[in-house]
């Protein structure tokens, strides 16, 4: 997002000219526009001036980065975020990738001065784990112990007092 496209220093700093359209759309009173979004998984195509298109050549299945789309949209004076992931790890990666996009839209707002809005996300292909119910339930257990003090215990997958 900070150097669009690509990890290679000197490109677009995406987030920068959202915050500082952010600002010019506050400053104008404006509390409606969903004209602002941020590419992640894309290639520029330079014959469109900078417009962020995917490109035609990316042949990857599965691989980083799994975020390939912001779209942030101002609606009656909120900030609005809706994030595409073209997949998502449900139990292992969700709930970390959730943190850091609500990290970045409370960013958002606080650099523009808009209310906080909804967060939304979209995996094109989301993988709920099912295979590892053990796990599932470990996290489960240790999250009950955690908030009420009491021991839990996990047996073929069921999670007990």
């Amino acid at each position: 997002m900070i150097t669009w496209p690509g990890k290679d220093a000197g490109g677009v700093n995406q987030l920068a000219d959202r915050v500082s359209a952010l600002r010019r759309e506050h400053r104008a009173g404006r509390r409606t526009n969903n004209t602002l979004d941020m590419d992640v998984a894309a290639d520029a195509d330079e014959t469109l001036k900078g417009l962020q298109v995917y490109a035609a050549t990316d042949r990857r299945k599965r691989s980083f980065p799994c975020l390939t789309h912001i779209d942030l949209t101002l609606y009656l004076g909120r900030l609005h975020f809706m994030a595409v992931y073209r997949h998502q790890y449900l139990v292992e990666k969700a709930y970390g990738n959730m943190v850091g996009l609500s990290a970045l839209l409370h960013f958002l707002c606080q650099q523009s001065g808009y209310e906080l809005g909804e967060l939304v996300v979209h995996a094109t292909m989301a993988d709920a784990q099912c295979g590892d119910f053990a796990g599932v339930a470990q996290l489960t257990a240790d999250a009950r112990s955690a908030l009420d003090g009491a021991t839990t215990t996990v047996s073929n997958g069921i999670v007990a007092p």
